[in-house]
């Protein structure tokens, strides 16, 4: 056999050996970074987990050590029953994104979108009643998709800007039906994101500090908090996983969500959803 076709064998099988090593690497490489985002979602979970639990704990251990009152008693078994629906909440929150990153299957139907904005409004105002709820929405906006999953991500931004708005304060939810999409923009007037966070908010268990303003939004103090919230844990009893929630189920309906500037200071999301019919899926 010629020498040349010798050494040109060799250096495909070379060739070959380095892509092969070089995949091996790349899939090991992707494999451990699995493993570490699995141990750290492990780790938060458990961590988040912890503090309803210690509540629940506590509370019990009070009731059985002491003699309180009929007032006190109340009391610690309200304790009790929160700590209980925040926990319980909480391994909701958790199902719910493991089953949008492992692609679980969604509704796929006709719907109007308008009545649902609608009913998160009216559940918001009745919430926050010290809050301007606003809505510009028209009379209809047809999409295909999963109803009660766009429900969830509609009430989790509502949530998330009720918890960040302060008494007095506004949200304006304006709905716009285009072309080719449907865009939803949800904005309070709380002290908004800055902008090195505005990706880092939809990670899961991401708090930012200094925007959370607790029960002074006339909310119900058992709300829920899912982005935003004050550096003591004990102000919110949100998961931190709303926005990455939210994030999820626009994606699996082919759409996205971002956070962008507001004129008036506050935080504004942006939801942008593909039309039946449309060009193409939303571009965030």
């Amino acid at each position: 056999m010629p020498r040349e076709i010798l050494l040109g064998a060799a250096g495909v099988c070379f060739c070959l050996l380095i892509i092969i090593g070089s995949l091996a690497i790349i899939e090991a490489r992707a494999l451990r970074r699995g493993q570490e985002r699995m141990g750290r979602f492990l780790a938060d979970a458990s961590h988040e987990l912890r503090t309803p639990i210690a509540g629940v704990q506590a509370s019990a251990e009070t009731l059985l050590r002491t003699s309180p009152g009929p007032a006190a008693r109340e009391d610690l078994v309200l304790q009790i029953l929160r700590e209980a629906h925040r926990a319980g909440r909480l391994v909701d929150d958790l199902l719910a994104i493991t089953r949008l990153e492992q692609g679980a299957a969604l509704a796929r139907e006709q719907f109007d979108l308008v009545p649902l904005i609608v009913a998160a409004v009216e559940l918001t105002r009745e919430l926050a009643p010290a809050i301007d709820v606003r809505l510009n929405a028209p009379a209809r906006s047809q999409l295909h998709g999963d109803p009660r999953r766009i429900r969830q991500l509609v009430d989790n931004l509502l949530s998330n800007a009720r918890h960040a708005t302060p008494a007095g304060g506004q949200i304006t939810v304006r709905v716009a039906d285009l072309a080719a999409e449907v865009q939803v923009e949800v904005t309070d007037s709380g002290t908004g994101v800055p902008e090195p966070d505005r990706e880092r908010i939809f990670e899961r268990f991401t708090r930012l500090a200094d925007t959370y303003s607790g029960e002074r939004d006339g909310s119900a103090p058992g709300g829920s908090a899912p982005g935003r919230s004050a550096p003591d844990r004990r102000a919110s009893d949100g998961s931190g996983l709303g926005l990455a929630i939210a994030r999820g189920i626009a994606r699996a309906h082919a759409g996205s969500l971002t956070c962008t500037d507001s004129a008036g200071g506050g935080a504004r999301f942006l939801l942008r959803l593909p039309r039946p019919g449309g060009r193409g899926p939303a571009r965030g």
